[in-house]
């Protein structure tokens, strides 16, 4: 099974079985392109064959992967946390407004809570400290 665009998927199998089986009925997700549809009971089948065929290790890893769970947090010191918040305000600065529209709102409703290093840390840490915009085409 390969996704849209005929690129090569990396993804372990029965992921991509999984993706496809509940993306299909999701408003605002395009369906993966299969021959046939995507039965419960063969998605069920492709997950254990696949899961059974891992390592431990490879199957946490896959579990974590498919939840979103990140292991390999960074140490956060005083400096690194300084930085980066310093690093996310220039790339804020360097957007056009125009470009920013909810970013502009919420600082007109709330400047203290918007500009709060509590607050900002919390995009900071979901993007591992990298404070650049980025932009998918």
């Amino acid at each position: 099974m390969k996704p849209q665009g005929d690129q090569e998927d990396d993804r372990p199998v029965w992921m991509q079985a999984l993706w496809a089986a509940t993306t299909d009925n999701i408003p605002g997700t395009l369906p993966v392109q299969t021959d046939e549809p995507v039965e419960q009971d063969v998605v069920d089948s492709l997950m254990a064959s696949e899961l059974n065929s891992l390592s431990l290790n490879e199957r946490v890893k896959h579990v974590e992967q498919l939840h979103c769970i990140v292991q390999d947090v960074a140490e956060e010191t005083p400096e690194k946390i300084n930085s980066a918040l310093e690093a996310m305000q220039r790339e804020l600065s360097m957007i056009p407004d125009s470009q920013k529209d909810a970013y502009n709102r919420a600082w007109q409703l709330n400047r203290q809570y918007v500009e709060d290093p509590k607050f900002r840390l919390m995009f900071l840490r979901a993007d591992r400290f990298n404070p650049k915009r980025q932009l998918k085409d």
